[in-house]
């Protein structure tokens, strides 16, 4: 596993995701790490959670609709993308 070094402002992303439920926090940790790391949109959003979240996939599924409704990861033509302004 190649690594990747990470710039971000840690108090702007408490902030952004001081309204989330603790399992919106958790999918969207592991979804915008996945997306940092990557580079670019994510394409399969759902897949990642299954696998990360097997036990309990109902709640990551209704935690990841949530965060698109609310605005916190945004759906493009290439995959899930995140709005957070901690990254740089």
């Amino acid at each position: 596993m190649k690594k990747t070094e990470i710039l971000f402002n840690p108090s702007i992303l408490i902030k952004e995701t001081e309204g989330l439920t603790v399992e919106e926090r958790g999918v969207f940790y592991i979804l915008i790490s996945i997306m940092i790391e990557q580079g670019k949109p994510l394409e399969n959003a759902i897949s990642v959670l299954l696998n990360h979240f097997a036990r309990d996939s109902e709640k990551a599924l209704y935690a990841l609709e949530s965060i698109i409704k609310d605005g916190v990861f945004i759906e493009t033509e290439n995959g899930l993308w995140h709005t957070s302004k901690a990254f740089k």
